[in-house]
């Protein structure tokens, strides 16, 4: 009777911290729901980041670009299927249409994309991101990041979106 007794108890602690574990890992990280939606939003701003310095190399080419022959500046592209991307495809990683992409005049230009979550500067998830900042802090729905193809997606300082508060101080761009 005794085995059986303490049989009985070591079965409810093993269930007990099962339990447990499970409760702190959906605490700690979330639903499979919400890291679903997590790594879609990364997809999306890896995405955007990679289009940013896609127009970015477009407009600003270097000495030794393939195909241009005479000093003569650049036009943003009507469109991206203009620019040369390498073989990706940029699309919504969930509803598979691409992004939106609006030239606005000059060297400017948005990159457009409907996010599953907020992103604040001081979050967690952010410290995982090493492309320009620009992309790290958006709001949750449809946001449009404003861009200037003349200078890299990294030199450029990100706004606050609206309804975003960061509790960190934006890294400013370099000096040149």
């Amino acid at each position: 009777m005794p085995k059986d007794r303490l049989t009985a108890t070591f079965l409810v602690l093993a269930l007990i911290a099962v339990i447990a574990a499970v409760a702190f890992g959906f605490v700690k990280l979330g639903s499979p729901a919400h890291q679903r939606d997590v790594q879609a939003d990364t997809k999306r701003v890896n995405d955007l980041s990679a289009i940013a310095q896609n127009i970015y190399n477009y407009m600003n080419p270097g000495p030794t670009k393939i195909g241009i022959t005479s000093p003569e500046i650049p036009r943003l592209p009507a469109t991206l299927d203009a620019l040369p991307l390498y073989g990706q495809s940029y699309k919504d990683p969930v509803t598979g249409a691409p992004y939106e992409y609006k030239p606005q005049g000059g060297n400017g230009y948005q990159l457009c994309a409907t996010f599953s979550l907020v992103a604040a500067e001081d979050e967690t998830n952010q410290n995982y991101y090493y492309g320009p900042r620009i992309f790290a802090v958006h709001p949750a729905g449809y946001y449009c990041f404003s861009l200037d193809a003349s200078k890299s997606p990294y030199e450029t300082v990100p706004p606050v979106p609206m309804g975003i508060t960061p509790k960190t101080a934006p890294i400013p761009a370099p000096v040149r």
